[in-house]
C-alpha cells in the first residue's frame, strides 16, 4: 500500500486532474439533465416550447455524450494503472531476484503516460465543450 501511495504521491497533478474531471462532469451532468427535465416537462403539458430551447437541449446532449465517453476512457485508463500497480506490489520479490525493475519500470511509466493523455484528453474535450 506505501508503494501504491507513493508512486500516486508522485503522480499528483493527473491523479488530482482525474478527479476534478469526474466531479465536474457530474455536476455538468446533473444540470443538463435539470435542464432537459424543465423542457420534456413543458412538453409532456403541452405548451409551446421555444425552438432554441430544443437546439440548447439537443447540444447539452451530444456535449453530454462526448464528455461522458472522455471520462470513461480516462477511467478505464486509471484502472489499467492501478491493476498494474496491484501487479507490481504482488510480484516486487520475484523482481528483486531477477533484477527486472528496469523493464518493470518502462511498462509502469507507458502505462501512466498513457493515463496521464487520456485524463489530458478529457480535460481538452470538456473544456471545448463548455
Amino acid at each position: 500500500m506505501q508503494l501504491l501511495i507513493k508512486m500516486m504521491y508522485r503522480r499528483i497533478l493527473p491523479v488530482v486532474l482525474s478527479i476534478s474531471a469526474s466531479i465536474f462532469a457530474t455536476l455538468v451532468t446533473l444540470w443538463w439533465n435539470r435542464q432537459l427535465s424543465a423542457v420534456i416537462n413543458e412538453i409532456n403539458a403541452g405548451a409551446r416550447v421555444p425552438a432554441d430551447a430544443i437546439i440548447t437541449a439537443a447540444a447539452a446532449m451530444l456535449a453530454s455524450r462526448a464528455i461522458s465517453e472522455a471520462a470513461q476512457q480516462s477511467q478505464q485508463a486509471n484502472g489499467r494503472l492501478n491493476g498494474f500497480a496491484e501487479s507490481l506490489v504482488a510480484v516486487f520479490p520475484v523482481m528483486k531476484l531477477f533484477d527486472a525493475v528496469r523493464l518493470v519500470r518502462s511498462k509502469y511509466d507507458a502505462a501512466l503516460e498513457e493515463w496521464e493523455r487520456a485524463a489530458v484528453r478529457q480535460e481538452r474535450r470538456r473544456a471545448a465543450l463548455m
